[in-house]
C-alpha cells in the first residue's frame, strides 16, 4: 500500500488525538504544525543510521577556486547530502581516503588532495514509498512525539512518545540492518 508524507503525519496526529488533515499544506493548525516539523524530523531520522533505502554513490564535481590551505582541491557535496558514509579516490570505493568537511561558497564541500573523489552517503529521501516499513513507523512516531505540545498540549504524552519512538526507531535500525550485508571494502 502506497503510504505518503500526508498519510504519516495522520498517523502522528491519531497518536496525539489530533484532527486529520488533507495536505501538509493545509491552513489549519495540525497541516501547519505537521509541515513545520515533518523534513526536519524525516533528515533527523535519515543521518541517524546508514539506511539502506537512502544511500547514493556519487562522483564529486571539483570547484574552484581551490582552497586556501591544508589541501589541494575542493569538492561540491550533492544537494541531497545528508551525512558521509565513504569517501575514495577510485570508483571502485576501495582505501580511504582523507578528506575534510567545509562550507565553501555558501555549499557543502570537501576538501582533499585527492584528483578525483568519490562519495558514499545519506540522503534526503523524499519519496516515501522507498522507506522501509519500520522507518515510516518510526518516523510517525517521532512526529507525533513532536507534535505532542503543539497538538495536545501534553509534556506527559510527549515523554512516552520519546519513549515510543526510540523503541520504533531501534527496531527500524535492526531490521534495516538484516538486509544484504555493505560491501566491505
Amino acid at each position: 500500500m502506497a503510504v505518503d508524507e500526508t498519510d504519516i503525519a495522520n498517523a502522528a496526529l491519531r497518536m496525539v488525538a489530533g484532527d486529520a488533515i488533507t495536505s501538509l499544506a493545509g491552513a489549519d493548525k495540525n497541516a501547519i504544525i505537521a509541515n513545520d516539523l515533518y523534513s526536519i524530523v524525516r533528515d533527523e531520522l535519515l543521518r541517524s543510521h546508514t539506511w539502506r533505502f537512502a544511500t547514493k554513490l556519487a562522483k564529486l564535481a571539483r570547484l574552484d577556486p581551490a582552497p586556501v590551505f591544508g589541501h589541494d582541491y575542493a569538492y561540491a557535496l550533492p544537494s541531497d547530502w545528508l551525512r558521509t558514509i565513504r569517501v575514495s579516490d577510485n570508483d571502485a570505493g576501495v582505501g580511504a581516503t582523507h578528506y575534510q568537511e567545509a562550507e565553501i561558497a555558501g555549499g557543502g564541500a570537501l576538501m582533499s588532495s585527492a584528483e578525483a573523489l568519490y562519495l558514499e552517503y545519506v540522503y534526503t529521501l523524499a519519496d516515501t514509498n522507498r522507506m522501509s516499513a519500520g522507518f515510516v513507523k518510526a518516523l510517525s512516531t517521532a512526529l507525533a512525539r513532536d507534535m505532542a505540545v503543539g497538538v495536545a498540549n501534553s509534556n506527559t504524552l510527549y515523554e512516552n512518545l520519546s519513549v515510543q519512538a526510540a523503541t520504533d526507531l531501534r527496531r527500524a535500525k535492526s531490521t534495516d540492518s538484516l538486509g544484504s550485508p555493505l560491501q566491505q571494502r
